[in-house]
């Protein structure tokens, strides 16, 4: 969540809010009616993640950080991409949106497993 914040406001604010049609005087109405709902609904689905990403871990022996960032790899690439591209595909958001949201959950997904695997 913490990363998320950054990544969507420090790192690249102003290119996600352009990419994506947003702007400032629109965020800070949003942000003023909704935002603490948002937040917990993200934790939810969040914690959803890092128990699915757990139980693969688990099912498939994963125990080295290797095995973790393989783990992170495979399921970026096989369920997070294909999920990602459809905006791109078929409701004409721009490439850089993507990449900025696919990077993204490659990093959240990298560092949960590898936490995953440290912990257990």
């Amino acid at each position: 969540m913490t990363l998320g914040a950054l990544w969507y406001s420090k790192f690249f604010g102003q290119m996600w809010m352009s990419l994506s049609g947003l702007t400032s005087m629109s965020m800070d109405n949003e942000a003023k009616n909704a935002i603490a709902k948002r937040y917990v609904v993200q934790v939810i689905f969040t914690l959803f993640t890092a128990m699915t990403l757990s139980h693969f871990a688990r099912v498939l022996s994963v125990t080295t950080i290797a095995g973790g960032f393989e783990l992170a790899a495979w399921i970026w690439l096989g369920f997070q991409i294909p999920l990602l591209i459809h905006p791109v595909l078929f409701e004409k958001k721009p490439v850089m949106l993507f990449v900025l949201h696919s990077s993204y959950y490659f990093l959240v997904t990298l560092l949960m497993s590898l936490a995953i695997v440290l912990i257990a």
